[in-house]
């Protein structure tokens, strides 16, 4: 007999029976596909109610294979097979709608019909048979540890980190897990750190450590290599059920975006593939003296994230974009610079100055116009040498030397070559004009 309080509705092992448990499949009951878009359903055994109702009666229940009408198949469209009470003799039905009664009936399968082509969906089944262990083993495989509370992690000291006490459960199991701290001013905890060995292997251990490296990274050949300049190391933070805390090394030598969207590594060593639990992501700078980023694994998803908008790009002002001029003039243009419309260079503050190796030349047939925006014509001449201005100071050309030793003033030297040919002095024809003044 049952312990009961007296009076109550339910007190023996039926109402047990009825309220602990649930129609379904047991066994059997396959479908083969007869191949001219029939099929034969094998029988199979279950538990069924003759109500629908969730504290109903309960049976124990065969049922018979069926191969005939009662399971035709509607065409271009789908069935649902059911194994169904009929009146105390269950036996099996297709139908074409699934209904909310999952009392009175067993779902078996999905079947989609295309002429004698069939997709048979067997997974849809309502299974009750040792449904403990399944669920057990279901939550195991898909969800492995599920988290309640705590865990978060979070920089402390210099590279050092910290997690907060945890709960979780794996399967059925609930467990809790303690804080952890490895800055020596605070706990002092330490953990191991891991990277591969020559070409995946196995794993090397740097045991009992208290920072994270900012310096290499795990390329796969058995030695840790030195992150590039620039570069963001990634390191992958992993809590054991027993409280001891790994860490594996980051896999490349990334660019910060790169570094974002790393995601954690498919192999890691046994102790954490049989006990590990991801809880967080370090992202450092090579050689930086703090973290750029530390995500907790349960507050974010390592995901990413687009830059949308240049100004968001780290580095900006770095030099190590060797294809582009620097604002602060600090790199040589080591080439032609070639603007391909007109174009206006002016300074904020200060005066222009140019600094030539040799001379600095304007192509012949173009112009030097002080004072104005274009060459303007001068008496009959458009000439290229212009000073131009409103007042006489600014149309003034003057040449002064400024020697205590030369004995004579500027050459103003007009000139003519009969050669056709700039620097060619071949003799002029008499009566030509040499130059001229006003």
């Amino acid at each position: 007999a049952l312990e009961r309080v007296a009076g109550s509705e339910f007190s023996n092992l039926q109402d047990l029976q009825d309220i602990f448990h649930s129609a379904g499949w047991v066994s059997g009951g396959g479908i083969t596909d007869d191949t001219d878009g029939t099929i034969t359903v094998a029988a199979g055994t279950g538990l069924i109610r003759d109500v629908d109702g969730a504290t109903e009666t309960i049976f124990f229940t065969d049922w018979a294979a069926e191969a005939g009408a009662n399971v035709n198949l509607a065409d271009n469209a789908i069935s649902y097979i059911f194994v169904e009470w009929t009146g105390g003799t269950p036996a099996v039905f297709a139908r074409n709608a699934l209904g909310t009664d999952y009392n009175t009936k067993i779902l078996l399968a999905v079947i989609q019909r295309t002429g004698t082509t069939l997709h048979i969906n067997v997974t849809e089944k309502q299974v009750v048979g040792d449904h403990a262990n399944s669920m057990i083993r279901r939550m195991k495989e898909t969800m492995a540890y599920a988290r309640v509370s705590g865990a978060i992690i979070s920089a402390t000291g210099t590279r050092n980190f910290a997690l907060t006490a945890g709960a979780f459960w794996q399967g059925l199991t609930e467990f809790s897990t303690a804080e952890f701290d490895s800055n020596p001013g605070g706990d002092g905890d330490t953990f191991s750190y891991w990277y591969r060995k020559l070409n995946d292997s196995g794993w090397n251990e740097v045991a009992t450590q208290s920072a994270i490296h900012q310096t290499n990274y795990d390329d796969n050949s058995g030695t840790l290599q030195p992150l590039g300049n620039n570069k963001y190391g990634v390191h992958w933070v992993y809590l054991e059920t027993d409280d001891h805390v790994e860490v594996v090394y980051g896999q490349g030598s990334y660019t910060l975006s790169q570094a974002e969207d790393a995601q954690a590594p498919a192999g890691v060593p046994e102790q954490i593939a049989i006990s590990g639990i991801l809880v967080g992501k370090i992202i450092i700078k090579k050689s930086a003296a703090a973290f750029t980023q530390i995500e907790s694994a349960f507050q974010i998803q390592f995901s990413g994230s687009l830059v949308t908008s240049h100004g968001d790009l780290v580095d900006l002002s770095a030099d190590d974009h060797t294809q582009y001029l620097l604002a602060d003039g600090t790199r040589a243009l080591d080439g032609d610079l070639d603007f391909t419309g007109p174009q206006a260079i002016t300074t904020t503050s200060g005066a222009l100055t140019l600094t030539p190796a040799t001379d600095v030349l304007i192509s012949d047939g173009k112009g030097l116009v002080v004072g104005h925006t274009s060459q303007i014509t001068i008496l009959d001449r458009t000439t290229e040498l212009q000073v131009l201005g409103t007042l006489a100071n600014d149309a003034s050309y003057g040449a002064a030397d400024f020697s205590n030793s030369d004995t004579g003033g500027p050459h103003i030297v007009l000139a003519k070559g009969a050669g056709g040919t700039i620097g060619t002095f071949t003799a002029i024809t008499t009566g030509w004009t040499l130059g001229q003044i006003g």
